[in-house]
């Protein structure tokens, strides 16, 4: 999974906040409390510069023990993540017993399209001491993923989507949100919409529609029509230096101006 580069561009005067997201894992067991949970938000207020994120090739998985079970509008930040790859198996040991956070170990390998986490038998919970699963990649403002809460003696076999959703909201950092969000408004990037480089530029439409095409943004036609303009006026500038410079007493061979068409027709 390579690093993707996701390019925003805003002309929705209603909206300034973007939530990105990934999106959820196939799994071999339904997560109970399962949440996405994505530290991810992206400023882009109307006609401003382009809003850019990066999104590493990272994989990363987490545990977390806290007083309380993931749930919606909570905020839950994984304390410690690790890197964790394709064709990997772990073992996830937690103790309802006390507040002691829980370990992760590499035990094996995988198929070779997913990562497992086995967890071990204990009793669910004591005392309040709930036991959260974390999976996702990693941006430069932190973690993208999921988050939900973990049983006893089960084994989850995670195969990751590369596609990537992107939200026109208001969103807190690691604030657990469930799936259905995604269907407000959003769109979703998959590999098809990136560039040879990975990159992807969207477009928030003041219609509230999306757009998104491979690569930086493209420039408008009226960049264009600046552009021809340019164009024309430095080449007239050129031709009036060679109209009133002063005549060489050598002779010498005049050739035609060369022009290259800007493609664009300006109209009076």
């Amino acid at each position: 999974m390579p690093a993707y580069n996701i390019l925003i561009e805003n002309k929705n005067s209603n909206v300034s906040s973007f939530g990105v997201f990934l999106a959820p894992p196939k799994m071999s067991l339904k997560p109970v409390e399962f949440y996405a949970n994505s530290s991810t938000v992206v400023n882009a207020p109307c006609n401003f510069p382009v809003s850019p994120i990066q999104i590493y090739s990272e994989y990363q998985i987490g545990l977390e023990n806290s007083p309380h079970p993931p749930l919606n509008g909570e905020q839950f930040r994984p304390t410690q993540l690790i890197p964790a790859a394709l064709n990997q198996s772990w073992e996830a040991k937690f103790d309802s017993k006390s507040a002691q956070q829980p370990t992760l170990n590499k035990t094996g390998t995988a198929t070779t399209d997913s990562i497992d986490i086995k967890t071990n038998s204990y009793e669910f919970p004591i005392s309040n001491n709930w036991n959260s699963i974390f999976f996702g990649v990693n941006t430069p403002m932190g973690f993208m993923g999921y988050t939900w809460l973990a049983e006893p003696s089960s084994a989850y076999s995670i195969v990751p989507e590369t596609v990537f959703y992107i939200v026109p909201r208001e969103y807190s950092p690691y604030t657990l949100i469930p799936v259905s969000t995604f269907s407000y408004n959003s769109i979703a990037l998959s590999a098809k919409n990136f560039d040879a480089n990975f990159t992807c530029t969207v477009t928030y439409n003041s219609d509230g529609t999306w757009t998104a095409h491979p690569g930086p943004p493209q420039a408008n036609g009226m960049d264009r029509l600046t552009e021809a303009h340019l164009a024309l006026s430095k080449a007239h500038h050129a031709l009036v230096q060679h109209a009133t410079s002063k005549p060489s007493t050598t002779a010498q061979n005049i050739h035609p101006m060369l022009y290259t068409s800007t493609g664009v027709q300006i109209k009076s």
